[in-house]
């Protein structure tokens, strides 16, 4: 595009003359003569008389962690400022490219942002200003997605955790398995504070579950880019008796300590050609809840001897109680004393690889340590837990009596293990559903329509009729599927007269139904009209 302007230049002897501003931004004097002309005020002129009308943004989409702005590129100019106001202040420069796209990573939960465009002669922060910009722009209200920081299976199901997000009023919880094209949403929590959730319906052993955690407001919700998922282990929940005798655990803390800040405490390096001294070492505090932690480690242990749980997650999942920064664990079984396990823990004659219990003692990101010791079947087991731990534990008495442990299992090593549970007597107690509630109710003659709400990790139901509110109740129709939630019972009922329902729920675990309780009993009268 070319258009003419007239300029009055200033100059030595007065001269007007014609000039033609280029599309590009670009000036020319045409059939002029001027002497002593300074161009710069020339151009100031120039700029003062044309600007072009401001470039339209075509879009603004949130994304994780950024909002992208798009454009169509344009012949009126190579470069873009971009402008930003944030939650309706001053708009401020923000940008300048050449591209038709942008994405703002410097966004933070919570805030509304509003975009718009201008063109620009260069990509220099003194460039020419070659339109406006509008001034209305595009707003977008930014919400983080929740980064999710565990998810893992339980007693009660598949269980999620995630970060609290600025800005939002709750959060959405989606899921989908196997080949099922999208996510449904299973679950809105309505509180911001509030960021767990159990999934009670995944109750399919050995089935991948994805889930996908949004954050939301009355206004917009995050995006859904990052997937969790989680192959779903069935867990129940063992309980046996360990006799503790923590007096006597304690006691090792003393040994650990000399042990650390005696004379030249070493280990070997890692190609055990040289011995490595642990210099200013200082003594570990004994912490009362590394403790407890470590005593219900002692007991899992008997049961598997393994530094990955019965639940089938990893050790550090224990900790979830304290706040950490890194952390490590030695465990044992068969010594009698604390001294004999402290010495087997020393490994003074092993090499690097045979010295990662002794590595752990003299390790210099630990601050504290915690002790579990307890007997099961004659047998001692021992178990340190060393924490870098924020925040002091308040003194505890020793445990040095017999005591009921509960912890969950996979169905699989419940059953890899049999034996040795059946040894410790132990109860093994499984998740029932819950009990369902009745829906919509609808009669016509000699017949009622039930329907119910689901019960989470069902499996099926059982339905129950009487002619007696309190009494008499029998087995009317078991239903083989969690997800089928109506009946038609037809049999033999009689119009006019006044029948009784409930409803339980179960799920199959190792071959067996394990009910949840009846729903509330449900009183119907047989009409002949539908109704």
């Amino acid at each position: 595009m070319m258009k003419e302007v007239i300029v009055k230049a200033v100059m030595t002897s007065a001269i007007v003359g014609t000039m033609i501003l280029s599309g590009a931004g670009s000036y020319f004097i045409q059939n002029i003569s001027i002497s002593n002309v300074r161009s710069n005020i020339v151009n100031e002129y120039v700029q003062a008389a044309y600007k072009y009308s401001a470039p339209t943004l075509n879009s603004a989409t949130v994304g994780d962690g950024k909002v992208v702005l798009k454009w169509t590129k344009s012949s009126n100019s190579n470069y873009y400022q971009i402008w930003r106001r944030i939650n309706g202040g001053d708009w401020a420069k923000l940008n300048i490219t050449s591209g038709t796209t942008y994405s703002d990573t410097s966004v933070e939960s919570g805030n509304t942002y509003t975009y718009s465009l201008q063109y620009v002669s260069s990509k220099s922060s003194s460039a020419t200003e070659l339109s406006d910009y509008d001034h209305t722009g595009i707003t977008v209200y930014y919400i983080d997605q929740p980064e999710v920081t565990s998810i893992s299976n339980t007693y009660k199901g598949v269980k999620i955790k995630w970060n609290a997000v600025d800005g939002c009023s709750g959060y959405n919880i989606y899921r989908r398995y196997g080949t099922q094209p999208s996510y449904t949403k299973i679950k809105t929590i309505t509180s911001q504070s509030k960021t767990s959730f159990i999934d009670k319906d995944a109750p399919k052993e050995g089935r991948k579950y994805y889930y996908v955690v949004t954050a939301y407001d009355s206004t917009a919700e995050s995006v859904m880019d990052t997937v969790s998922s989680i192959v779903r282990i069935v867990q129940s929940k063992v309980q046996f008796k360990v006799k503790y005798g923590q007096s006597e655990a304690r006691k090792m803390l003393k040994l650990v300590n000399n042990f650390r800040t005696g004379k030249s405490p070493w280990a070997w390096n890692s190609t055990n050609t040289t011995k490595v001294v642990y210099t200013d070492l200082g003594n570990l505090e004994y912490d009362y809840e590394l403790e407890a932690i470590a005593m219900k480690r002692a007991a899992e242990i008997a049961v598997i001897y393994d530094h990955q749980r019965p639940n089938g997650s990893d050790w550090t999942t224990a900790l979830s109680s304290v706040t950490w920064t890194s952390a490590g664990e030695n465990i044992a079984y068969g010594y009698n004393t604390y001294e004999d396990v402290f010495n087997a823990w020393l490994e003074t004659n092993s090499n690097y690889a045979g010295q990662g219990h002794r590595r752990n003692m003299l390790g210099t990101d630990f601050n504290s340590i915690g002790i579990g010791h307890c007997k099961v079947n004659g047998v001692h087991y021992w178990v340190q837990i060393f924490a870098n731990k924020t925040g002091v534990s308040d003194r505890t008495k020793a445990v040095n009596t017999s005591k009921k442990v509960t912890f969950e299992m996979s169905s699989d090593d419940i059953e890899e293990n049999k034996s040795t549970l059946k040894s410790l007597s132990a109860t093994i107690k499984d998740y029932a559903p819950d009990a369902p509630d009745w829906g919509d109710i609808t009669t016509a003659s000699r017949k009622v329509i039930l329907t119910w709400t689901k019960s989470g990790s069902s499996n099926g139901y059982e339905i129950y009729r009487s002619t007696s509110k309190k009494k008499g109740y029998k087995l009317i129709k078991t239903i083989a599927k969690g997800s089928r939630l109506t009946y038609t019972d037809n049999n033999s009922l009689k119009n006019g007269k006044t029948y009784y329902y409930k409803i339980r729920a179960y799920r199959k675990v190792n071959g067996k139904k394990v009910y949840g309780n009846y729903s509330k009993v449900l009183k119907v009268k047989v009409s002949k009209k539908s109704k």
